[in-house]
């Protein structure tokens, strides 16, 4: 039986006078029963022209440049249940967490 992955997005704000309209994002990939951190999973960001990059070892990857709006995010690993799904990333100084 594959286990779930749980990604957590972090969207992380720039602080400016002017509007912003891209954004750094931060995903944090965890096994979705223990709540272990996954390193070396597979997560594309459509918005980021689906360009794959592997979570750290503390679950973590980053996506530079995002634009502020909703965004379409793939989870991948050998041994765990294929994730995707949509979220909105915000210029607020706030977490996005699913």
């Amino acid at each position: 039986m594959k286990t779930h992955l749980l990604p957590l997005l972090f969207c992380l704000a720039n602080i400016s006078i002017f509007a912003q309209t891209h954004v750094p994002v931060v995903i944090v990939v965890e096994d979705g029963d223990s709540h272990k951190k996954i390193a070396g999973a597979n997560v594309s960001i459509k918005e980021a022209g689906y360009i794959t990059k592997l979570t750290d070892s503390n679950g973590k990857v980053s996506f530079d440049n995002i634009p502020v709006g909703e965004i379409e995010y793939n989870v991948s690993k050998d041994g765990y249940q294929f994730t995707n799904g949509r979220v909105n990333a915000t210029t607020e100084i706030k977490s996005n967490t699913f």
